[in-house]
């Protein structure tokens, strides 16, 4: 199955909340067209995402039809179950489990921990080769994020393919090629592996139980059934942080467990600073296994591990008959992903976000991205969109307000509560003969400016809606109509020639409630990024036209 096929987000159900985005480590999330997509190259199918939506929107396949893998009369259908069952099912004995699993519909049961055995074998050789570092090859997690993001580590992998493909390749050579097997665990990330034919996480496998109403605890803790086609050593818990320890004694044996983490030692790995043979043991998830994304419940950490120790303690003394030969060397991929532009290109992204990286980044995080620097990097990677970016949006909108007063035929300005000119069009500068350099300077105060400060100021202070004058403004009589913006925060003002031939004109009149009607949308998203609500912004726009018709 492929990774697009493994993992998707439902968009009726997304409402664009970013979570995921932002809980991404790897950055495999795109946001193009105001819709997210997870990008198949360069997920590395950890399933952080499926776990931090909280609407349900991202969806993680297994099988969810009992029908795919119910054999037909005349097929061997084999469940080859991870050693971690047991922290899974509180207090489920062996023949219960097989007992369930056979009800249900598998011919046979086998553990995949003869899988493991077969891997540890292998990876003791490959140490007397003179290898100085060997990275684990356990995890699918880890195995994709170093073939996709840290390809200079391939050479360090261990060459030995996963437990579960390994036990697949025994299971098939026992019973036949025909024999179907499906791997049940808590990894949703074994869905990538073209070996195995099915895979079922034991959430899904509970869910089917309940379906089929089999009862896995009705069945006697005693009894005949046991794994075929024999026993594993059960001492393997390899799907544990440290757990390699007792494999390799004569190796400096060093664990990592959740991606961040993983992410940080492959960071800093150099071999020249080792001075013994280094196993480097990564999981992706937390503490191993036992926290996986397809686990039944993924709390009561200490509770599943001292559940997992015991049942590893009581099958120390199982001997393991011969394993059979089979392939055991893969050829690791460099998946040939980028993951960082180039410092010229995210600066000229920088750059048109009005950004500049010399100076205080915002890192404001509304992208979804922790810094400017993150995001700028995704877009040149087309992993994300400049309009995503409030500070463009911003920007953007308020050059598209600027060029919309422009288009008023009359005196606009703003002024906020300290009595600064925030915004203004040209035609108000050449009405009161002032360049707009200075009148937007914070230095000046606005009762040097301009001879109606008074009329302005009342506006602040007796919290009036509207207001109406009639002013002398460069021996022009001028007619000055005040709208409060936002209460005690902004005033809007218009001026105008008292005697021209527009003012009271019905055809201008008309020409201005459109502009505004036409630029509703810019003027509504200023509003929404300033807090302020549609009904206000709706209020605002009736109160300039009343004011224009009156």
């Amino acid at each position: 199955m492929e990774v697009f096929d493994f993992i998707k987000i439902d968009k009726t159900k997304c409402i664009s909340c970013l979570q995921c985005l932002r809980s991404c480590k790897v950055n495999a999330i795109r946001y193009v067209d105001s819709q997210l997509f997870i990008h198949p190259q360069r997920c590395v199918m950890c399933g952080d995402c499926y776990e931090n939506c909280s609407y349900g929107a991202v969806e993680i396949k297994d099988v969810t039809d009992a029908t795919m893998i119910l054999p037909n009369k005349s097929e061997i259908t084999i469940a080859s179950i991870s050693p971690t069952w047991v922290s899974e099912f509180r207090g489920v004995s062996m023949n219960q489990i097989i007992s369930a699993l056979k009800d249900f519909g598998f011919t046979h049961v086998s553990q995949a921990t003869l899988g493991a055995e077969k891997v540890f074998e292998e990876t003791r050789k490959n140490f007397s080769k003179n290898n100085r570092l060997i990275i684990s090859s356990l995890c699918p997690v880890v195995n994709r994020l170093i073939e996709t993001y840290y390809p200079h580590h391939l050479r360090h992998m261990n060459p030995v393919s996963m437990p579960e493909t390994l036990h697949t390749r025994m299971l098939k050579k026992w019973y036949g090629e025909d024999a179907k097997v499906v791997y049940i665990s808590s990894c949703v990330a074994s869905v990538g592996n073209v070996v195995l034919d099915e895979i079922l996480t034991y959430s899904t496998l509970k869910e089917m139980f309940e379906e089929k109403k089999i009862d896995i605890y009705s069945y006697p803790k005693e009894g005949e059934n046991t794994f075929q086609p024999f026993m594993a050593s059960n001492y393997h818990g390899y799907q544990l942080v440290s757990s390699a320890i007792d494999y390799f004694p004569d190796v400096d044996v060093q664990s990592a467990s959740g991606l961040k983490r993983v992410m940080t030692m492959l960071e800093d790995i150099d071999v020249k600073d080792f001075e013994d043979n280094v196993y480097l043991e990564l999981f992706a998830c937390e503490g191993g296994c036992l926290t996986s994304v397809g686990s039944i419940d993924k709390n009561n950490m200490l509770a599943k591990k001292l559940r997992f120790d015991k049942h590893i303690r009581d099958g120390k003394n199982i001997k393991t008959q011969e394993l059979p030969e089979v392939e055991f060397h893969i050829n690791r991929v460099d998946r040939g992903v980028k993951r960082f532009a180039k410092e010229k290109d995210k600066e000229f992204i920088l750059r048109k976000m009005n950004i500049s990286k010399s100076g205080s980044l915002l890192n404001c995080g509304a992208c979804g991205y922790v810094s400017c620097d993150d995001f700028a990097n995704a877009v040149v990677l087309k992993m994300a969109e400049i309009s995503t970016c409030v500070w463009h949006q911003i920007n953007s909108i308020k050059q598209n307000f600027d060029s919309i007063i422009e288009q008023i035929p009359y005196g606009f300005f703003i002024v906020d509560k300290n009595m600064r000119i925030k915004s203004l069009n040209e035609t108000f500068c050449q009405s009161i003969e002032i360049d707009r350099e200075i009148l937007l300077s914070d230095t000046i105060a606005i009762d040097k400016l301009l001879s109606f400060d008074q009329e302005i100021s009342a506006m602040f202070i007796n919290s009036t809606q509207t207001s109406s004058h009639e002013v002398m403004i460069c021996g022009n009589k001028m007619r000055l109509n005040l709208v409060t913006l936002q209460e005690g925060e902004l005033v809007f003002g218009a001026l105008r020639n008292f005697f021209s031939s527009t003012a009271f004109d019905d055809e201008y009149i008309e020409s201005v409630k459109n502009i505004i009607r036409k630029n509703v949308e810019s003027v509504q998203k200023i509003a929404y990024l300033l807090g302020e609500n549609v009904s206000r912004t709706d209020n605002l726009l009736s109160a300039i036209v009343k004011n224009e018709e009156g």
